[in-house]
This record gives structure tokens, C-alpha cells and sequence, in this order.
């Protein structure tokens, strides 16, 4: 499976996909009487799809732009305060230096096989790498694969909370944020935005990702 920038075609596909991944995990809490809007976020910097080798979408996700009073942030600025992290002060805690990544999900039909790890993946690479913007995201404590997902690449837990629905039903949740962005060449700089334009050069982007994880330094 590849993953490759969305375009508004892929929409009804993943809408049907948004049905199957409702059905079987309750995903989104929101409910999806009316996925198209659901996936059509206003707010929406990026988005990206997982797809199959004939191009059929099967998952995605998309980073957002997030606001300033935004509960993600004002946790984290919370845990700077209380904490040591290398991320900086709570006076850097500013949206203009973070996205939030969401409305992640990945087909049933191909869970465990990484699909939701090369999204994660690519916004972080593109988000970090070209932006130089870290990530942020909340999830419910029910979704112990995800959880186990951002752990594995490193995310940092640094809150809990609350979200209620439009039922009024309640879920821990909890928040987390993507590694610190590396600073990386522009000529690898382009060559990850190659896959937010539409590239097909995938091998390269590829290398470059395979560079960074080796070099601390983020130069490539």
C-alpha cells in the first residue's frame, strides 16, 4: 500500500470506507450522517489516502489548522509548565508552530499491515520536514491500537481529557504530540512535498525518510 495526496474524487470511496470503520469500531463518536462533511474539515491544511496497488483508497488522514484556545494546545502548554521537556517554554506554546493530525482511519479489511503508520508517517514527515510545524492529536482512551500506534513512533502522552458527543455521551481521551521537527535540506524538503503535489516518485521520497531516521542531525 502507498500513500499519495487526496483529491476531491476520492471522497466518495472513503466516505463508504468512514461506513465500514463506524460499523465495526464506532469511529468516529460523532456519528456519520454525513461522512462527505466529516471528511471535508474547514480547517484542513493537508490530507492524504491510503491506497491499494489500483489506486483505491482504503484510509487516510489530514492536519488541520488549530486554534490558538484549541484544548490540545492548552494542555501542552500545561505540561511544559509542570515539565522539562525539550520542546521550549510555555510562552512558545503559539498555533502558528503546531497542526493538529485527525480524522485517521484505515479500512478493516487491511488492519495490520501498516497502513495507518505510513499516514502518520507522512504527515509528520511533511508537517515537520517542509513546515517545520509539530503535531498534535487527541484520542480515546477506547482505542487502545491507536494509542499503541503513536507510542510506537514516538509520540509524547502529555494530557487527558473529555469529549462528549452530540448525544451527550462522554470519553476519556488523551493528548498527544508528534516528535520535534527536523531540519532538513531543501532539496529533501522537496522531495517530501513531492508527495503533498502529487508526485509519483515515491522511491525518493522513500530515501529521504529512510536519511532522516539515521541522521539525528536531520541533515540529509
Amino acid at each position: 500500500m502507498l500513500v499519495r495526496p487526496r483529491t476531491d474524487d476520492d471522497l466518495p470511496a472513503l466516505a463508504e470506507v468512514l461506513r465500514c470503520v463506524h460499523a465495526e469500531s464506532g469511529y468516529p463518536v460523532q456519528g456519520i450522517d454525513d461522512p462527505i462533511k466529516f471528511l471535508s474539515e474547514e480547517s484542513l491544511v493537508k490530507a492524504w489516502v491510503l491506497i491499494t496497488p489500483d489506486d483505491q483508497p482504503v484510509g487516510q488522514c489530514v492536519v488541520s489548522e488549530i486554534h490558538q484556545r484549541d484544548e490540545r494546545l492548552l494542555k501542552w502548554e500545561q505540561y511544559l509548565w509542570k515539565s522539562s521537556d525539550p520542546g521550549g517554554s510555555a510562552g512558545e506554546v503559539t498555533k502558528s508552530k503546531y497542526l493538529a493530525l485527525g480524522r485517521l482511519f484505515v479500512d478493516p479489511l487491511v488492519h495490520g499491515k501498516g497502513g495507518g503508520e505510513k499516514l502518520v508517517q507522512q504527515a509528520v514527515d511533511w508537517a515537520g520536514g517542509v513546515l517545520m510545524r509539530r503535531l498534535v492529536l487527541n484520542v480515546l482512551l477506547k482505542d487502545s491500537a491507536a494509542i499503541a500506534l503513536y507510542r510506537k513512533l514516538g509520540w509524547t502522552e502529555y494530557g487527558e481529557g473529555t469529549l462528549t458527543n452530540a448525544q451527550g455521551e462522554k470519553y476519556k481521551q488523551v493528548y498527544f504530540i508528534g516528535p520535534h521537527p527536523r531540519r532538513i535540506s531543501s532539496a529533501a524538503s522537496q522531495t517530501v512535498a513531492m508527495a503533498t503535489n502529487g508526485s509519483d516518485h515515491w522511491d525518493e521520497i522513500e530515501k529521504v525518510r529512510s536519511a532522516i531516521k539515521k541522521n539525528p542531525s536531520g541533515k540529509v
